[in-house]
């Protein structure tokens, strides 16, 4: 049905009068057509995101010719639209100004460039680059995105309050005072830093977190302000994956009145996902000071299983209710419901964020898609009504790790792990060796290596070929740790995972004599570090592109482990 309109003007107080209606629909007793205000106001708004510059009698008139807007988002009119929906559209600016940032810096970071200069290194010159870094035009085509992004009143300047919630989405920034800092602002007499930057600071700024010394053209540094400092990349003389462990600094967040049952850290942005036993809600934290910025919400019993993607978009939570809840990482709306037929023990996504997995009582290895929720496989060709009983003879998962090619489950009162292929589910190896339940799966950084722990060994295997490559027990590790604490009631280890960042060569393992300890993933070494807690930790995980480990005990703290 077509869209008829009329405007005119009132000669007593010369005021624009707008009637939009539907054709051929209700008249009004002066003979024209009605229609919702709010259904204008959203013609409206749609039609100035397509076109800047004209005033309201060119609004007026695109909208009865069904032409291109003529006014940008900050006119008057746009106060009209409701508060959701400038929530909304501010959410989506943020969103995307965050994910944008973080591939930025993460695509031409220090890192980046050594993974790139290893592989050029280990495959020859023409082997293509490790990391995907970009071209200058390409990082001034995504910094030009990012200026018009957050300037939306088209004033060439952006508001530190802006920049705020951009950077507290990636976890950098929590205050304008921390903005200003991050851009080497300095006040004027009166020592109050500005509240706006303007391009070239803009530019500066990101010119020294990503460490690449063209990213805007000569005119336009030559205008940036003389106050600004730029840090100076710090001098490393080790490989990725290879630092030297120097030193540690150990936090205590506010944690739970009992135990943190699991914890999940993101890999590639500052935040931590953690829930306390027999809660039905899982918090979300900021790691830097622990604060909750978000609470998840929708289970109806306790949460076993929190998992974090790598894309920053999602976070998965397993409950004993036979759902698999996914939210959205950045509002903490639940996105997509996926129902098991038992309780969900456990959950892992995929690297690239896309597809996730799932453990059941049922013993089945689940695979979902990530953006429709639709299962996609599973073992025991149980590809029906995913809410059937599968008959197997398997024990209950109760971990999984997922790498790009393979998918590691450990299960209840079984000695080994099953390796499966990740498109298919269909089983490629067993790892055998161990002698009692294994209690903990972790992949490394490359994905090529995984470990797994039981209360009285450590081994790590090769996936590829389904070979152990090395084995400690858990005896001698205490053996040989220098600083070791009071003598357990029981020996054992309860978690364990590869170091964090650029100490990836090290392995973290929490043990029941209330320590975390920090070995190095090579024969014959001892213990580089120990940390001592008050109670027994049963949750502990690292970081992918930082420096940190976090890890929750049985009295509830949550504690952040900085290596440097």
């Amino acid at each position: 049905m077509g869209c008829g309109a009329s405007a005119s003007k009132d000669p007593a107080d010369d005021t624009l009068v707008i009637v939009v209606g539907s054709a051929g629909g209700s008249k009004t007793p002066g003979g024209r057509d009605q229609r919702s205000m709010s259904v204008v106001r959203m013609d409206m708004h749609k039609l100035r995101q397509q076109k800047e510059g004209a005033g309201d009698d060119d609004l007026l008139g695109d909208i009865l010719s069904n032409k291109s807007p003529s006014s940008h988002l900050n006119s008057p009119r746009a106060g009209g639209l409701s508060s959701s929906f400038r929530h909304r559209r501010r959410t989506v600016r943020m969103n995307e100004f965050s994910e944008t940032v973080t591939q930025l810096v993460q695509n031409n970071s220090a890192t980046a460039q050594r993974k790139n200069s290893a592989q050029r290194k280990s495959n020859g010159p023409n082997s293509g680059l490790a990391a995907a870094v970009l071209s200058d035009e390409e990082i001034r085509k995504r910094l030009d995105k990012l200026f018009a992004l957050m300037d939306i009143d088209g004033s060439g300047t952006i508001g530190v309050d802006e920049l705020r919630e951009g950077f507290k989405k990636i976890g950098w920034a929590h205050s304008p005072d921390a903005v200003s800092r991050m851009f080497g602002l300095k006040g004027s007499t009166d020592n109050a830093a500005p509240k706006e930057i303007d391009r070239p600071t803009f530019d500066k700024l990101f010119r020294s977190l990503t460490r690449v010394e063209d990213l805007v053209i000569g005119a336009e540094m030559d205008q940036a302000p003389a106050e600004i400092t730029l840090p100076s990349a710090p001098r490393r003389e080790w490989k990725a994956g290879t630092r030297p462990l120097v030193g540690h600094k150990l936090a205590t967040h506010l944690g739970f009145r009992t135990r943190a049952k699991t914890l999940a850290l993101s890999p590639v942005a500052r935040i931590y996902v953690a829930s306390p036993r027999d809660d039905t809600n899982a918090y979300l934290h900021c790691l830097d000071d622990g604060q909750v910025n978000r609470v998840l919400q929708g289970h109806q019993h306790a949460i076993l299983c929190i998992a974090v993607s790598a894309d920053r978009k999602h976070i998965a939570t397993a409950s004993k209710d036979g759902l698999l809840m996914l939210f959205d990482a950045t509002c903490g709306h639940v996105l997509k419901q996926l129902e098991h037929p038992g309780v969900v023990t456990c959950c892992s996504f995929t690297p690239n964020g896309k597809h996730v997995y799932t453990g059941c009582h049922d013993g089945a290895l689940r695979k979902y898609d990530v953006a429709r929720g639709r299962l996609l496989a599973c073992t025991d060709n149980h590809m029906g009504n995913d809410l059937d009983i599968v008959t197997t003879m398997k024990g209950i998962i109760v971990s999984i790790v997922a790498a790009p090619r393979a998918v590691v489950v450990a299960r209840a009162r079984e000695r080994k792990c099953e390796v499966y292929e990740s498109e298919s589910l269909t089983m490629r190896h067993q790892l055998q060796g161990h002698e009692t339940q294994i209690r903990s799966l972790a992949f490394a950084a490359e994905h090529k290596a995984a470990l797994s722990l039981c209360e009285k060994f450590l081994r790590v295997w090769d996936i590829k070929v389904g070979m152990l490559e090395r084995a400690w027990r858990i005896e001698d590790i205490v053996r040989q740790d220098p600083t070791p604490g009071p003598p357990p009631a029981r020996l054992g280890c309860t978690c364990a995972c590869f170091g964090p960042g650029d100490f990836a060569h090290l392995i973290a393992l929490a043990a029941l004599d209330c320590t975390v300890r920090l070995i190095r993933n090579a024969p014959g070494e001892g213990v580089l570090l120990t940390v001592h807690t008050r109670a027994p930790v049963h949750t502990l995980t690292s970081s992918r592109e930082f420096t940190e480990l976090c890890f929750g005990d049985d009295n509830g703290n949550i504690r952040r482990l900085t290596l440097w």
